[in-house]
């Protein structure tokens, strides 16, 4: 399972079903990949959540396990 893959589509169509995401950020797999170079699985994860998370916390709220 990927974070940016998996919670991804997941996370979408939950949304447009009707539910309010939350996301535990710190948790969640990651996986490094290989483009012309190789990108770090934290970047990678980093940057999906910021993603999700955009539009103010629109399709998820990001939280740590501290937090929840």
């Amino acid at each position: 399972m990927m974070t940016d893959v998996c919670l991804n589509s997941t996370t979408r169509a939950a949304f447009d079903f009707g539910f309010k995401n939350a996301i535990i950020g710190d948790p969640t797999p990651k996986r490094y990949r290989r483009l012309s170079v190789q990108v770090k699985a934290a970047d990678i994860q980093r940057f999906f959540l910021a993603g999700i998370s955009a539009l103010g916390n629109l399709y998820t709220a990001i939280m740590n396990t501290a937090d929840f």
